[in-house]
C-alpha cells in the first residue's frame, strides 16, 4: 500500500479547496452534473443536462470537421494579422461547405 506525505496530503486537500472555490465564484454552467448510486438526476437536472449537451455537440461537430479536414491544429503565419486573416478564410469556407449542403440537400415541397 503506498503511504502517503503529509505534504502530498495538504497538495491533495488545497487543490479539493481551491477546485470548490472556483466552482463557488463562477458557477460553471457547461458542466454536465452527474448522478450517484443512491442520489440519482431530478428530471430538471436531465433537462439541464440535455439542453448543455446539445449545444456541446453542435460545437464539436464544428471543431472537429475544422481540425480533421481543413487542417485546423496548424497554423503557420506570422504575425497576428495574419493569422486572423487565416482563420477568417476557415471560417468563411467552413461556412460555405456548410451552405452548399444545405442547397444541395434541401427538400423541395411540391406544391398543393
Amino acid at each position: 500500500m503506498a503511504r502517503s506525505f503529509p505534504a502530498q496530503r495538504r497538495a491533495a486537500a488545497e487543490t479539493k479547496q481551491v477546485d470548490e472555490a472556483f466552482a463557488v465564484l463562477f458557477e460553471v454552467e457547461g458542466v454536465l452534473e452527474e448522478g450517484d448510486r443512491n442520489h440519482p438526476l431530478s428530471e430538471l437536472q436531465k433537462d439541464e443536462n440535455r439542453e448543455r449537451s446539445k449545444i456541446r455537440a453542435r460545437i464539436e461537430h464544428v471543431f472537429g470537421r475544422w481540425v480533421m479536414t481543413m487542417g485546423g491544429k496548424k497554423l503557420r503565419s506570422i504575425g497576428l494579422e495574419r493569422a486572423k486573416t487565416y482563420l477568417g478564410l476557415t471560417h468563411l469556407t467552413y461556412n460555405l461547405k456548410r451552405f452548399v449542403f444545405w442547397q444541395v440537400n434541401s427538400v423541395s415541397m411540391p406544391e398543393c
